[in-house]
């Protein structure tokens, strides 16, 4: 997967405009997931799905900061954020916190 672009061309990086395109880019990969994995079914498959991600980036933060891959890093915080969204979304609005 191709990072997304979080950079913001034309202007400078007031913290708005760089706010808005990591969220851009939060939505896309939110919309990405939920078209190929459709909504979590429960609570404890939103955690499990979300602590996946953490680990993922984790495993990226801990290297020494010259070995850090800055468009891992970007990849599994933007994937970090879209499922921490879908959680939301699919089990606090739906209710399916009950579960």
């Amino acid at each position: 997967m191709k990072p997304y672009p979080l950079t913001y061309e034309g202007t400078p990086h007031e913290y708005r405009d760089r706010e808005l395109v990591a969220m851009t880019a939060i939505v896309a990969e939110f919309r990405r997931a939920s078209l190929i994995n459709g909504p979590f079914h429960s609570a404890h498959e939103g955690y499990a799905v979300i602590k996946e991600e953490l680990d993922e980036l984790w495993e990226e933060v801990k290297k020494k900061a010259d070995a850090r891959d800055p468009e891992k890093l970007q990849k599994e915080a933007v994937q970090l954020g879209a499922m921490a969204a879908r959680f939301v979304i699919d089990i606090c609005m739906e209710g399916a916190w009950k579960i």
